[in-house]
């Protein structure tokens, strides 16, 4: 089965120290998802004609990450970050450039013709993509819905796209109480569905039929910069579901998560380095 990584792919842009990194969630998924040994992953993404856009192709070829790129017109999206001196990522601001409003033609929707797993993040400036996926009946549905702000943290809100994913993925913190105990309450109601609730360095709760379970991560120090961790969780996490137990991915994910804590950028890639 293919694992379609749809979604976003362009820049993080560190203001501070003036570097470009190549950046965006479904790229950083993909990427960590290879990078732990995942198969039969696919990259789907719009792209523009662009010098930026050419140093993503050449990375894409040279990682052999195969990828389906839908042509669209206008900017690479782009995010703005200036990381706190904790290195917790603090992000000024996002231009979705060529992922605004992103929908699918029939041509492009035909690429999931052939079952798959589907997995894309959720939030405000794509959210016409979500609302097109959820139409699609795919029952392999796999939504990243980050911090849940472009949902005002309202898992009211949430749910509608919540009901449609097998999986999903929420970052939140130890403040989020009530959504925290909404999407709890959801999950051990909802035992045909799975949820993994990351929190930083605090636990990770996640809920497979219609249990409830938690794991303790390894507390890390001098954090170079947070950006991109959720990703590598995420892409890591899916690589190891396919050779181990949702308590073994978790586990190992959440180990190897820690390795992008150490450099700036995802996977430490800047566009000035790309061969």
């Amino acid at each position: 089965m293919n694992y379609y990584f749809l979604g976003d792919v362009g820049i993080d842009y560190y203001t501070r120290r003036d570097e470009k990194y190549l950046g965006g969630c479904s790229l950083n998924c993909c990427y960590h998802f290879f990078e732990n040994n995942g198969k039969n992953g696919i990259l789907i993404h719009p792209s523009n004609q662009s010098k930026d856009q050419d140093s993503i192709n050449r990375f894409l070829v040279t990682k052999n990450i195969q990828s389906i790129s839908l042509k669209r017109s206008g900017t690479l999206p782009t995010q703005l970050i200036n990381n706190l001196d904790s290195g917790e990522k603090h992000f000024e601001k996002y231009t979705p450039g060529i992922c605004e409003d992103l929908c699918l033609n029939k041509q492009e929707l035909s690429i999931f013709k052939e079952e798959g797993q589907i997995v894309s993040p959720v939030f405000e400036q794509i959210l016409s993509l979500a609302n097109q996926l959820i139409t699609l009946k795919n029952k392999y549905l796999i939504f990243d819905f980050m911090d849940c702000t472009d949902f005002d943290k309202s898992f009211r809100k949430i749910r509608k796209y919540a009901e449609h994913a097998c999986l999903a993925f929420y970052g939140l913190t130890l403040n989020d109480k009530k959504l925290t105990k909404d999407i709890t309450d959801f999950y051990l109601s909802t035992p045909e569905k799975c949820a993994i609730v990351t929190r930083g360095k605090d636990s990770i709760l996640y809920f497979e039929k219609g249990q409830q379970y938690e794991h303790y991560p390894q507390v890390m120090n001098n954090v170079v910069d947070s950006t991109g961790a959720g990703d590598a969780f995420i892409g890591s996490f899916l690589a190891y579901r396919q050779r181990t137990s949702i308590h073994e991915a978790i586990e190992n994910a959440a180990k190897y998560a820690t390795s992008v804590l150490h450099h700036y950028g995802s996977f430490n890639q800047l566009f000035d380095d790309v061969l």
